[in-house]
C-alpha cells in the first residue's frame, strides 16, 4: 500500500459525506476493529513513535469543538468500553510520567452551578469507587478508623507523626460520630440563624481548647477518655459563616490569655497561662 499513497496525496472522499450507508460504516468498522486491524499487536520500535509522534504534532482532531456529533447511544458504550479498560502498573507509571508537569485543561476554570449539578448526579448514578453513595453502619466505620490508625505509616501522606493534637482529636472517629449526633439532633439547622443546611459547624458550647487546658490533655488516648469533649449538651450546630464566627469560641478567641508552647516533636500543644 505504500507505493499508492505519496506525500501531498488527498484522498477522494475527503471531506464528503454520507457516501456511504449506516450498514457499509458498520462494515467497515467491524474490519478494523480488534485483531482485524493491521496494526493489532505490532511493536513499533522507539524511532518509529518518535516520528508518528511528530508527524501528528499540530493535527487539529475532526471532532475538536464539536457538538452532538456521537449519539447518546454511542456515548454509553465508549463510557462502558473505557471502564472495562484494565492498565498494567507499568502503563500507568508510563501515563503518570507523561502528565507531569501538564496543567489541566480545567485549571482555573470555574464551572456552572447547572453543570457542577450535572456532575454530581452522574457521579451518583455511576460512582467511581465502589463505596461511593453508600451508607456504612456505625460498627463498621469504627473497623475503617481502627485500621487507619493502625497502618498510619503506610500512608503516603504520613510526615513521621507531626499532627498537632487538635487536629487528631477532630480527624478520630468518636469526633466525627459526636458531631454526626449534634447535626442530627438539630436536624442540620443553624440554631442561631434558623438557616438549614448549607456549610454547618458542630460547635462546643464550652471551648474546646479550653477542655484540653482544664482536663491537662496530652495524647490522643487521654482525649477519647474525656467525657467532657463528646457531652451532646455541650454541642450545638451553627452555620459558618458568619454565625459560628461570630461566637466568642470561634478559632482562639477562647485562650485569650493563654500562650501556645509547642513541644519540639511540634505533636503535643502545651497551653500555660501567660505572666
Amino acid at each position: 500500500m505504500k507505493h499508492l499513497f505519496t506525500k501531498g496525496y488527498i484522498p477522494w472522499n475527503k471531506g464528503k459525506t454520507g457516501i456511504y450507508s449506516q450498514e457499509q460504516c458498520k462494515k467497515i468498522g467491524d474490519a478494523h476493529r480488534g485483531s482485524k486491524n493491521y496494526n493489532w499487536g505490532r511493536d513499533f520500535s522507539k524511532e518509529t513513535r518518535e516520528k508518528m509522534g511528530k508527524a501528528s504534532m499540530g493535527h487539529t482532531p475532526w471532532n475538536k469543538g464539536r457538538i452532538g456529533v456521537y449519539s447518546e447511544e454511542t456515548i454509553i458504550k465508549m463510557k462502558e468500553s473505557r471502564a472495562k479498560q484494565v492498565f498494567s502498573i507499568e502503563t500507568l507509571k508510563k501515563k503518570s510520567k507523561t502528565m507531569k508537569g501538564r496543567k489541566p485543561w480545567n485549571t482555573g476554570k470555574r464551572l456552572s452551578e447547572e453543570h457542577r449539578k450535572k456532575l454530581s448526579l452522574y457521579n451518583l448514578k455511576n460512582p467511581i469507587r465502589y463505596w461511593s453513595g453508600k451508607k456504612f453502619s456505625q460498627e463498621t466505620r469504627k473497623k475503617i478508623s481502627d485500621s487507619h490508625l493502625k497502618n498510619k505509616e503506610k500512608n503516603h501522606n504520613w510526615k513521621g507523626g507531626i499532627i498537632l493534637l487538635n487536629e487528631k482529636i477532630r480527624k478520630c472517629f468518636q469526633y466525627r460520630q459526636w458531631r454526626e449526633s449534634i447535626f442530627r439532633r438539630d436536624d442540620y439547622t443553624c440554631q442561631k440563624c434558623g438557616n438549614r443546611g448549607g456549610i454547618l459547624n458542630a460547635d462546643h458550647k464550652k471551648a474546646f481548647a479550653l477542655i484540653i487546658i482544664e482536663n491537662n490533655i496530652k495524647t490522643i488516648e487521654e482525649a477519647i477518655d474525656c467525657k467532657e469533649f463528646w457531652d451532646v449538651n455541650n454541642g450545638r450546630t451553627l452555620c459558618e459563616k458568619p454565625c459560628h464566627r461570630e461566637t466568642e469560641n470561634y478559632g482562639l478567641k477562647a485562650i485569650k490569655g493563654y500562650r501556645i508552647i509547642k513541644q519540639d516533636s511540634a505533636i503535643i500543644p502545651v497551653l500555660a497561662l501567660t505572666t
